[in-house]
């Protein structure tokens, strides 16, 4: 026999609608048929507990929710109550067991009560319960850092939600991926929130109840808030070097051989702290410097975008793409290391590591790029999120120089290299705003080779005056000039104004370039204490063919600078490093050869007449010149002393000396001179002879002596040849050569010395008095004195003449107590005399008249203007001078001598010339020298036969010829005496026509 199996009955089941709390406890009482008796079911504890009897398998019916046996709270044969148990899903299934026969299944053969079985299969029902949806009270947070990690108390954030029938297993995915639960129940969830970007969905899963309208949780926005490692960095984006082998090391590069010490450039590292960066790596913005200028920016073609400096690609990607077989390639700073690539080194959620791109200018603001991710993937077309760091923002080191080239500089201009760092990046920009031709000649090359020729010249002339040799030719007085060195020009430079504009730059010797503007400064400018260094050129050497691959440059054109250290000021892209020369000395400029100034002052060429070392040795002078030191009193001082020299307490001021062999070097005078200038001779040792000093004789009051001795027994022979009637036309022809041969003496030509002491002996026929050497017989004497005595000679001569014809007179009155008609005799003799005293010493007269008014300008001309006399150094017209009280009697003598008594001596003839002609005619027959003879013109050719005897009858007058020759001689011998080639010119021309005169009239 077979019990039929239990059958549930849903429409009396309690309650109808079978849901609930996934806690469990509600009480549901199944109505129906074949339960069986209690004794075999699986009762729950009387005490209401819900506990599982120890022995289950002594139960042989139950009731079973979704497979799980539940204990029953009563059961009989047709009601079964229960609790249903905590849990969670929908339309589980609730079946009943009796001794092993299940509510679910068909009953075999006929069912029914009391049937006798049949054939028919009756539909078997069934129950089913589902547990309430989950209800969410709470959720928080909704959002939080990408690290998922409190920033105040550093624990990781924890997502939890709160409300009912969250069932017996809840699973909660983030972002479509399922959490680890810290905590679960029916009423809350609690889980850690994973790392991640952007926003992710939230659902809560109970059984296969999802609920889904969470809000998303977002994640915070990225935030920049500092800037670590650097508030700046280096142009190049070099932080340091290493040694290559550890850079190799480092990129995994094999060693290669011949590595030695070289030193490779470790890339500088910028760390960005903040929040929120994300889990990706982000992308990091520096936007265009702010210390650049758009305008110029866009007139070098730069855009705002090509300024900034994106980096976006992780070091490991672009240490992936190294090419392991670089050898060959351009290296930064020629290092032999392989250029690095700016990239994102490593990267948390608060802070990212940057190997820093290269770049220049300050002001950039540093952005940091967040990909909104939407559950972990890219959403495309959705604007990143951006965090930026606050002012001052990121910058560039300022500009170091850390070597000048050839320093210390040349105060009068020079090429100036400096190198450092940070000296700018973008070659388009920078060579843009160089500017002038840094190539192109230097202001300061052709006075420097003005000086060089100039000193040349000076010391060649110095060298021939010192040696008593002097040229031929004349001493050409035109200064030496020298054209600029020449320098190829490229002439590629550009000017950019505020605008954009460009223009061309200039690369003339004394240009500056364009005039720069504030804009064009601020690119790239060099200053050095405050003067801006002209056609300033940017330049990177390039190397192995990579134009960035070696550091820039900057070469530009002092024009001038002050003797001494210098502040250096450098602007590159509007960022400025002033190099203070009381901390670092790296510009020192100085005069070198060939220009003179002291510290703090600025170099000036060197003067005409003196050599110039350098600094610190002022000018010293050359041969032939004499350095004075010039006072603010002089009335001079501010025309001729320089304005960069006016604030000294003496200005040097170059002279030259007269003769120019009396200066040795530096205001050292030759031997026999001494004095100013060396102007005077050497007193008691040397005396002037010819405008020069030579030394006096052993016994020079026996020259004095001889001299006078020698006049007297002229005057003598005279007197007897005149009293014997002796024809003297032989001796005035010789008297005449030999007076014009003595002119030669001082003429600037390289005699021999022989031929020269001969004509100097010869001068003793002009009465020369430089030969009795008065300055070293009697101290004191001075050339004043000696021309005033040459000068009064006739009159000296006319006075004794006149003295001597008073005693005469006397003599015949008062002793001999005769008429004075008999002194006739004597009295022609005297005048006789008086008339060969002049004609003798005409030549002598007219050279020193001409000797006080022949003033020239020294070689080379005297700064002040002056001029002096020919013969000596004394200067002409200078107030309360020797010269300025010698003039009025110069003119007075050259009327006299060389105007007056030439007229008279024409006048008388002129009167008397047919007496005179008479007087030739019986001179010509041989007689005419007794008044029977000669009644007529006896007493013409006793008193002034020695104006015409000479000459034809026809030609009385030839004897002004004779006088106009030697004034012409004597006037080219001291008028042209600095052109030794004009001056015997002139007296060629003067001796020729007079040569002329006398073969065409043979007078």
């Amino acid at each position: 026999m077979s019990y039929d199996p239990p059958r549930l009955e849903p429409s009396c089941t309690v309650p109808r609608t079978l849901s609930g709390d996934t806690r469990g406890g509600l009480v549901v009482t199944l109505c129906g048929l074949n339960f069986g008796p209690h004794s075999l079911s699986l009762l729950a504890p009387t005490n209401g507990t819900a506990a599982v009897p120890a022995n289950t398998s002594a139960a042989r019916s139950y009731v079973q929710v979704a497979g799980a046996i539940v204990p029953a709270l009563s059961w009989n044969h047709t009601h079964v109550s229960f609790a249903m148990p905590p849990g969670q899903g929908v339309s589980l299934s609730i079946v009943v067991t009796v001794d092993g026969q299940r509510s679910d299944e068909a009953p075999q053969g006929s069912s029914g009560p009391g049937s006798g079985g049949g054939s028919s299969v009756p539909d078997v029902p069934s129950l089913r319960f589902t547990y309430e949806q989950p209800e969410l009270h709470f959720v928080a947070p909704l959002e939080g850092p990408t690290s998922a990690v409190d920033a105040t108390s550093g624990e990781r954030q924890v997502l939890e939600l709160q409300g009912r029938n969250f069932g017996t297993d809840p699973v909660l995915r983030f972002g479509g991926a399922e959490l680890p639960l810290i905590e679960a129940s029916h009423t809350r969830v609690r889980a850690y929130v994973p790392p991640g970007q952007g926003s992710s969905s939230v659902e809560l899963v109970a059984g296969n109840q999802t609920f889904a309208s969470i809000p998303r949780f977002v994640y915070d926005r990225p935030q920049a808030t500092l800037l670590l490692a650097a508030l700046a960095g280096r142009t190049d984006a070099c932080g340091r070097l290493e040694d290559v082998r550890l850079w190799r090391s480092r990129l995994g590069v094999l060693p290669a051989s011949g590595d030695g010490r070289r030193l490779c450039c470790a890339p500088q590292t910028l760390r960005i702290v903040g929040q929120s960066f994300g889990v990706r790596a982000p992308t990091v913005v520096m936007s265009a410097p702010s210390s650049l200028p758009l305008a110029a920016a866009a007139a070098a073609g730069l855009t705002e975008e090509s300024l900034s400096k994106t980096v976006s690609r992780t070091c490991a990607e672009v240490e992936r793409d190294v090419d392991a077989s670089w050898a060959g390639r351009a290296f930064l700073n020629a290092t032999g290391c392989v250029p690095y690539e700016p990239c994102i080194q490593s990267h948390s959620h608060s802070q990212v590591l940057l190997r820093a791109p290269p770049g220049q200018g300050t002001g950039m603001s540093v952005t940091v790029l967040v990909d909104e991710l939407e559950d972990g993937a890219v959403v495309e077309g959705r604007t990143r999120l951006n965090a930026t760091l606050p002012p001052p923002g990121f910058g560039f080191n300022p500009p170091v120089i850390q070597q000048v080239e050839s320093s210390p500089l040349d105060g009068l201009g020079a090429i100036v290299t400096m190198r450092g760092l940070n000296l700018g990046f973008d070659d388009a920009l920078f060579r843009t705003f160089a500017y002038g031709d840094v190539d192109a000649p230097l202001p300061y090359a052709g006075l420097q080779a003005q000086a060089a020729a100039e000193r040349a010249r000076r010391e060649a002339e110095g060298a021939a005056a010192s040696s008593g040799a002097s040229g031929s030719g004349d001493r050409a007085a035109t200064a030496a000039t020298s054209a600029p060195l020449a320098a190829p020009s490229r002439q590629r430079s550009l000017q950019v104004d505020a605008g954009g504009d460009a223009g061309s730059g200039s690369g003339g010797p004394a240009a500056t370039g364009p005039q720069r503007t504030d804009a064009a400064r601020s690119v790239l400018s060099v200053r050095v204490s405050g003067q801006e260094c002209d056609a300033l050129d940017w330049v990177r050497d390039t190397q192995a063919g990579d134009p960035k691959g070696a550091a820039p440059y900057l070469r530009c054109r002092l024009n001038s600078a002050p003797v001494g250290r210098h502040n250096l000021s450098v602007t590159v892209a509007g960022v400025t490093r002033v190099h203070l020369a009381e901390v670092e000395t790296l510009v020192v400029s100085q005069c070198f050869e060939g220009a003179y100034g002291a510290t703090g002052e600025t170099c000036l060429p060197c003067p005409t007449g003196a050599t110039c070392p350098g600094t610190p040795v002022e000018p010293v002078a050359l041969p032939g010149f004499w350095r004075e030191e010039m006072p603010p009193s002089d009335p001079f001082f501010k025309q001729l002393c320089p304005p960069a020299r006016q604030d000294r307490p003496t200005c040097p001021l170059l002279v030259s000396c007269v003769p120019a062999s009396a200066c040795l070097r530096n205001n050292t005078c030759a031997l026999g001179y001494e004095g100013e200038r060396c102007s005077q001779c050497l007193r008691g040792r040397y005396y002037r002879v010819d405008g020069e000093c030579i030394e006096c004789p052993q016994n020079p009051e026996l020259i004095l002596a001889a001299f006078v001795v020698g006049v007297i027994l002229v005057c003598i022979g005279a007197y007897e040849m005149n009293r014997r009637q002796l024809n003297l036309g032989w001796i005035a022809i010789g008297l005449d050569y030999f007076q014009v041969l003595s002119l030669f003496t001082n003429v600037k030509v390289s005699w021999p010395p022989a031929l020269k002491e001969l004509f100097r002996i010869l001068s003793v026929f002009n009465l020369n008095l430089d030969l009795t050497a008065p300055e070293c017989w009697a101290e004191g004497i001075t050339f004043t004195m000696r021309w005033y005595a040459t000068i009064g000679m006739p009159v000296v001569a006319a006075a004794l003449i006149g003295l001597v014809w008073i005693s005469k007179v006397l003599w015949t009155r008062l002793v001999k107590c005769q008429k004075l008609e008999t002194m006739g005799d004597a009295s022609d003799s005297l005048a006789s005399a008086l008339t060969t005293i002049y004609y003798v010493s005409y030549l002598l007269l007219a050279r020193a008249t001409v000797d006080v008014l022949s003033c020239a300008p020294s070689h080379p001309p005297d700064p002040r203007g002056r001029v002096f006399m020919e013969s000596t150094a004394i200067p002409c017209f200078e107030a309360g001078g020797e010269h300025l009280a010698m003039f009025p009697f110069a003119v007075l003598a050259l009327v006299v001598y060389n105007v007056v008594i030439p007229a008279v001596i024409l006048r008388f003839l002129h009167s008397q010339r047919e007496l005179v002609k008479e007087d030739q005619y019986l001179r010509a027959m041989d007689t005419g020298d007794t008044p029977s003879t000669n009644p007529n013109a006896l007493r013409i050719r006793k008193r002034w036969m020695r104006l015409y005897y000479l000459f034809k009858p026809s030609y009385w007058w030839f004897i002004q010829v004779i006088f106009a020759r030697k004034l012409g001689l004597a006037f080219a011998a001291l008028a042209f005496r600095s052109a030794p080639s004009l001056q015997l010119a002139v007296a060629l021309i003067v001796t020729f026509y007079s040569f002329v005169l006398t073969v065409r009239l043979r007078p």
